[in-house]
Protein backbone atom coordinates (compact mmCIF):
# COMPACT_ATOMS: atom_id res chain seq x y z
CA UNK A 1 0.00 0.00 0.00
CA UNK A 2 1.03 3.68 -1.00
CA UNK A 3 2.16 5.89 1.45
CA UNK A 4 -0.34 8.36 0.63
CA UNK A 5 -3.06 6.29 0.97
CA UNK A 6 -2.55 4.67 4.06
CA UNK A 7 -3.23 8.35 5.30
CA UNK A 8 -6.43 9.44 4.98
CA UNK A 9 -7.67 12.67 4.83
CA UNK A 10 -10.33 12.41 7.52
CA UNK A 11 -8.28 11.51 10.69
CA UNK A 12 -10.39 9.36 12.90
CA UNK A 13 -12.29 6.48 11.15
CA UNK A 14 -13.82 3.69 12.45
CA UNK A 15 -12.27 0.40 11.44
CA UNK A 16 -13.68 -3.40 11.49
CA UNK A 17 -12.00 -5.50 14.05
CA UNK A 18 -8.60 -7.08 13.69
CA UNK A 19 -6.96 -4.35 11.66
CA UNK A 20 -4.17 -4.86 14.15
CA UNK A 21 -3.86 -8.01 13.95
CA UNK A 22 -0.06 -7.50 12.16
CA UNK A 23 2.43 -8.59 14.91
CA UNK A 24 4.76 -11.64 14.88
CA UNK A 25 6.98 -13.53 16.91
CA UNK A 26 6.31 -10.66 19.52
CA UNK A 27 8.35 -7.98 17.21
CA UNK A 28 6.76 -4.51 15.87
CA UNK A 29 6.60 -4.59 12.22
CA UNK A 30 6.44 -1.10 11.56
CA UNK A 31 5.82 -0.68 7.75
CA UNK A 32 2.91 -3.38 8.29
CA UNK A 33 1.51 -1.81 11.20
CA UNK A 34 1.00 1.61 9.03
CA UNK A 35 -0.53 -0.43 6.48
CA UNK A 36 -2.75 -1.34 9.16
CA UNK A 37 -3.37 1.72 11.33
CA UNK A 38 -5.46 4.82 9.64
CA UNK A 39 -2.76 6.97 11.47
CA UNK A 40 -4.17 10.46 11.95
CA UNK A 41 -3.10 13.32 9.61
CA UNK A 42 -1.50 16.44 10.59
CA UNK A 43 -3.73 19.03 9.39
CA UNK A 44 -1.95 21.33 6.10
CA UNK A 45 -1.19 23.96 8.83
CA UNK A 46 0.19 22.05 11.01
CA UNK A 47 2.49 20.26 8.65
CA UNK A 48 3.58 23.70 6.69
CA UNK A 49 4.68 24.88 10.30
CA UNK A 50 6.75 21.78 10.57
CA UNK A 51 8.45 22.10 7.02
CA UNK A 52 9.28 25.29 7.90
CA UNK A 53 10.79 24.31 11.77
CA UNK A 54 12.91 21.79 9.90
CA UNK A 55 13.67 24.06 7.07
CA UNK A 56 17.24 24.42 6.74
CA UNK A 57 16.74 28.54 6.83
CA UNK A 58 13.79 29.49 8.93
CA UNK A 59 11.81 32.10 7.67
CA UNK A 60 10.35 33.52 10.51
CA UNK A 61 7.68 35.88 8.85
CA UNK A 62 6.33 32.90 7.19
CA UNK A 63 5.65 31.17 10.38
CA UNK A 64 3.70 34.56 11.25
CA UNK A 65 1.69 34.21 8.12
CA UNK A 66 1.06 30.39 8.44
CA UNK A 67 -0.46 31.03 12.47
CA UNK A 68 -2.16 34.66 11.21
CA UNK A 69 -4.15 32.48 8.34
CA UNK A 70 -5.87 30.25 10.87
CA UNK A 71 -7.62 33.37 12.87
CA UNK A 72 -8.86 30.75 15.56
CA UNK A 73 -5.74 29.43 16.67
CA UNK A 74 -4.06 32.40 16.19
CA UNK A 75 -6.75 34.13 18.67
CA UNK A 76 -6.36 31.38 20.94
CA UNK A 77 -2.38 31.60 20.82
CA UNK A 78 -2.49 35.10 22.20
CA UNK A 79 -4.86 33.89 25.06
CA UNK A 80 -1.93 31.26 26.26
CA UNK A 81 0.62 33.32 25.92
CA UNK A 82 -1.02 35.65 27.93
CA UNK A 83 -1.89 33.27 30.65
CA UNK A 84 0.18 32.60 33.51
CA UNK A 85 1.99 29.80 32.06
CA UNK A 86 4.28 32.29 30.34
CA UNK A 87 3.91 35.14 32.85
CA UNK A 88 4.60 38.35 31.46
CA UNK A 89 4.73 41.51 32.69
CA UNK A 90 3.05 43.05 29.12
CA UNK A 91 0.38 41.87 27.19
CA UNK A 92 1.22 40.17 24.27
CA UNK A 93 -0.79 41.81 21.15
CA UNK A 94 0.37 40.36 18.17
CA UNK A 95 1.86 37.26 16.67
CA UNK A 96 4.66 39.20 15.36
CA UNK A 97 5.11 40.25 18.91
CA UNK A 98 4.85 36.80 20.44
CA UNK A 99 7.80 35.90 18.13
CA UNK A 100 10.05 38.58 19.13
CA UNK A 101 8.82 38.07 22.90
CA UNK A 102 8.80 34.19 23.26
CA UNK A 103 10.92 32.93 19.68
CA UNK A 104 9.83 31.61 17.18
CA UNK A 105 10.19 27.92 18.17
CA UNK A 106 7.96 28.64 21.21
CA UNK A 107 4.87 30.17 19.15
CA UNK A 108 5.27 27.58 16.78
CA UNK A 109 4.94 24.68 19.32
CA UNK A 110 2.03 26.78 21.33
CA UNK A 111 0.23 26.56 17.46
CA UNK A 112 1.30 23.01 17.14
CA UNK A 113 -0.35 22.32 20.36
CA UNK A 114 -3.58 23.89 19.74
CA UNK A 115 -3.86 22.71 16.19
CA UNK A 116 -3.34 19.16 17.45
CA UNK A 117 -6.08 19.32 19.64
CA UNK A 118 -8.33 19.13 16.84
CA UNK A 119 -7.17 15.58 16.36
CA UNK A 120 -9.09 15.36 19.96
CA UNK A 121 -12.34 17.03 18.82
CA UNK A 122 -12.68 15.05 15.31
CA UNK A 123 -13.61 11.55 17.23
CA UNK A 124 -17.35 10.17 16.22
CA UNK A 125 -19.18 12.03 18.58
CA UNK A 126 -20.35 8.73 20.83
CA UNK A 127 -17.03 8.53 22.22
CA UNK A 128 -16.17 12.79 22.30
CA UNK A 129 -16.27 12.61 25.88
CA UNK A 130 -13.35 9.79 26.26
CA UNK A 131 -11.97 12.13 23.90
CA UNK A 132 -12.50 14.95 25.77
CA UNK A 133 -11.33 13.92 28.52
CA UNK A 134 -8.03 12.21 27.11
CA UNK A 135 -7.10 15.76 25.74
CA UNK A 136 -8.01 17.12 29.14
CA UNK A 137 -5.69 14.84 30.73
CA UNK A 138 -3.20 14.96 28.17
CA UNK A 139 -3.24 18.83 29.09
CA UNK A 140 -2.46 18.74 32.17
CA UNK A 141 0.65 16.64 31.52
CA UNK A 142 2.07 18.96 29.22
CA UNK A 143 1.68 21.87 32.06
CA UNK A 144 3.50 19.65 34.28
CA UNK A 145 5.96 18.72 31.84
CA UNK A 146 6.70 22.34 30.47
CA UNK A 147 7.20 23.44 34.11
CA UNK A 148 9.47 20.51 35.29
CA UNK A 149 11.45 20.73 32.29
CA UNK A 150 12.18 24.38 33.93
CA UNK A 151 12.18 23.18 37.23
CA UNK A 152 15.25 20.23 36.18
CA UNK A 153 16.71 22.95 33.82
CA UNK A 154 16.63 20.68 31.09
CA UNK A 155 16.01 21.07 27.42
CA UNK A 156 12.87 23.06 25.53
CA UNK A 157 9.98 23.32 28.15
CA UNK A 158 7.57 24.14 25.20
CA UNK A 159 9.16 20.80 23.56
CA UNK A 160 8.20 19.25 26.76
CA UNK A 161 4.67 20.15 26.65
CA UNK A 162 4.05 19.77 23.42
CA UNK A 163 5.14 16.27 23.97
CA UNK A 164 2.91 15.98 26.56
CA UNK A 165 -0.02 17.35 24.65
CA UNK A 166 0.29 14.84 22.11
CA UNK A 167 1.86 11.55 24.42
CA UNK A 168 -1.64 9.38 24.24
CA UNK A 169 -2.82 10.11 20.28
CA UNK A 170 -2.16 6.87 20.47
CA UNK A 171 -5.24 6.08 21.87
CA UNK A 172 -7.42 7.85 19.63
CA UNK A 173 -6.29 5.40 16.96
CA UNK A 174 -7.27 2.62 19.03
CA UNK A 175 -10.65 4.32 19.64
CA UNK A 176 -11.27 4.61 16.46
CA UNK A 177 -10.24 1.52 14.86
CA UNK A 178 -12.04 -0.45 17.85
CA UNK A 179 -14.59 1.25 19.25
CA UNK A 180 -16.42 -0.02 21.69
CA UNK A 181 -14.33 -2.70 22.29
CA UNK A 182 -11.14 -0.13 22.88
CA UNK A 183 -13.67 2.40 24.82
CA UNK A 184 -14.72 -0.58 27.83
CA UNK A 185 -10.65 -1.54 27.73
CA UNK A 186 -9.94 1.94 28.96
CA UNK A 187 -12.58 1.26 31.98
CA UNK A 188 -9.72 -0.82 33.25
CA UNK A 189 -6.68 1.46 33.25
CA UNK A 190 -7.29 2.28 36.56
CA UNK A 191 -7.11 -1.23 37.56
CA UNK A 192 -3.98 -2.18 36.27
CA UNK A 193 -0.94 -1.49 33.11
CA UNK A 194 -3.25 -0.25 29.84
CA UNK A 195 -0.32 -1.04 27.65
CA UNK A 196 -0.41 -4.61 28.81
CA UNK A 197 -4.49 -4.80 27.92
CA UNK A 198 -3.89 -3.27 25.03
CA UNK A 199 -0.90 -5.72 23.70
CA UNK A 200 -2.58 -8.59 24.85
CA UNK A 201 -5.83 -7.58 23.05
CA UNK A 202 -4.81 -5.87 20.08
CA UNK A 203 -1.09 -6.79 19.53
CA UNK A 204 0.24 -3.21 20.41
CA UNK A 205 0.20 -0.46 22.49
CA UNK A 206 -1.40 3.16 22.17
CA UNK A 207 2.57 4.55 23.29
CA UNK A 208 3.81 2.69 20.21
CA UNK A 209 1.04 3.98 18.01
CA UNK A 210 1.63 7.19 19.23
CA UNK A 211 5.08 7.27 18.31
CA UNK A 212 4.26 6.28 14.94
CA UNK A 213 1.80 8.80 14.40
CA UNK A 214 4.97 11.72 15.40
CA UNK A 215 7.29 9.98 13.67
CA UNK A 216 5.12 10.42 10.14
CA UNK A 217 4.49 13.74 10.98
CA UNK A 218 7.94 15.09 10.97
CA UNK A 219 8.22 16.23 14.60
CA UNK A 220 11.76 15.20 16.71
CA UNK A 221 12.97 11.86 17.21
CA UNK A 222 13.33 12.55 20.73
CA UNK A 223 9.70 13.52 21.10
CA UNK A 224 8.57 9.85 19.59
CA UNK A 225 10.69 7.92 21.64
CA UNK A 226 9.77 9.90 24.69
CA UNK A 227 5.90 8.88 23.87
CA UNK A 228 7.10 5.57 22.92
CA UNK A 229 8.72 5.09 26.31
CA UNK A 230 5.60 7.02 28.70
CA UNK A 231 4.57 4.32 30.36
CA UNK A 232 7.64 2.57 31.44
CA UNK A 233 9.35 2.13 34.88
CA UNK A 234 11.07 5.07 35.60
CA UNK A 235 14.26 3.44 36.77
CA UNK A 236 14.39 2.03 33.18
CA UNK A 237 14.53 5.46 31.41
CA UNK A 238 17.34 7.09 31.11
CA UNK A 239 16.57 9.71 28.26
CA UNK A 240 15.30 13.17 30.68
CA UNK A 241 12.48 13.97 27.93
CA UNK A 242 10.34 11.02 29.03
CA UNK A 243 11.80 11.04 32.14
CA UNK A 244 10.23 14.67 32.51
CA UNK A 245 7.17 12.56 30.84
CA UNK A 246 6.60 9.96 33.19
CA UNK A 247 7.44 12.16 36.46
CA UNK A 248 4.44 14.55 34.71
CA UNK A 249 1.65 11.92 34.14
CA UNK A 250 2.41 10.50 37.57
CA UNK A 251 1.92 13.84 39.66
CA UNK A 252 -1.04 15.11 37.60
CA UNK A 253 -2.84 11.79 38.85
CA UNK A 254 -0.86 12.24 42.27
CA UNK A 255 -2.39 15.99 42.59
CA UNK A 256 -5.93 15.23 40.87
CA UNK A 257 -5.18 18.28 37.76
CA UNK A 258 -7.01 17.08 34.87
CA UNK A 259 -7.90 13.62 36.37
CA UNK A 260 -10.91 14.90 38.06
CA UNK A 261 -12.97 12.63 39.79
CA UNK A 262 -10.36 9.65 38.65
CA UNK A 263 -8.48 8.39 41.73
CA UNK A 264 -4.42 7.92 41.61
CA UNK A 265 -3.87 4.07 41.12
CA UNK A 266 -2.44 2.47 44.46
CA UNK A 267 0.99 2.38 44.19
CA UNK A 268 2.02 -0.84 42.86
CA UNK A 269 -0.62 -0.78 40.71
CA UNK A 270 1.08 0.68 37.04
CA UNK A 271 4.10 -1.00 35.99
CA UNK A 272 5.65 2.70 35.26
CA UNK A 273 4.89 2.82 39.22
CA UNK A 274 8.07 3.18 41.80
CA UNK A 275 7.07 4.58 45.57
CA UNK A 276 9.29 7.08 46.25
CA UNK A 277 11.26 7.18 43.48
CA UNK A 278 13.53 10.83 44.24
CA UNK A 279 12.90 12.20 40.77
CA UNK A 280 9.63 12.03 41.67
CA UNK A 281 9.64 12.74 44.73
CA UNK A 282 11.68 15.86 45.05
CA UNK A 283 8.74 17.19 42.40
CA UNK A 284 6.63 17.02 44.65
CA UNK A 285 6.33 20.58 46.11
CA UNK A 286 3.36 22.95 47.04
CA UNK A 287 4.78 25.17 45.11
CA UNK A 288 5.08 23.56 41.92
CA UNK A 289 1.45 21.94 42.40
CA UNK A 290 0.05 25.43 42.80
CA UNK A 291 1.76 26.88 40.41
CA UNK A 292 0.97 24.14 37.71
CA UNK A 293 -2.78 24.17 38.93
CA UNK A 294 -3.01 27.66 38.25
CA UNK A 295 -1.58 27.32 34.70
CA UNK A 296 -3.61 24.17 33.53
CA UNK A 297 -6.67 26.04 34.82
CA UNK A 298 -5.98 29.00 32.45
CA UNK A 299 -5.14 26.67 29.63
CA UNK A 300 -8.09 24.53 29.61
CA UNK A 301 -9.91 27.49 29.54
CA UNK A 302 -7.71 28.90 26.35
CA UNK A 303 -7.91 25.72 24.60
CA UNK A 304 -11.53 24.49 25.19
CA UNK A 305 -13.43 27.40 26.34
Amino acid sequence: MAQNEILRQSPLREEPPGVFACVADGREHTLRIQACLKLPVFPAVASKLVLELNAQNVVVSRIVELIECEPRIAAQLLQVANSPLYGLARPITSIGHAVVILGFRAVSQIALTLIGARLFQDSPPKFASLSQSTYTSSLAIATLARNISKTVEWGDPDEAFLTGVLHDIGKLVLLSAHGSGYDQLLVKEDTGDITQLEREKFGLDHAGVGRLCVQHWGLPAVMSEAIAQHHRPLRQVEDMLPRVLISARRLAMRWQIGFAGTPPPPPGLQAEDSPGDAFVEELDTNELQNRCREQFVALRQACLG
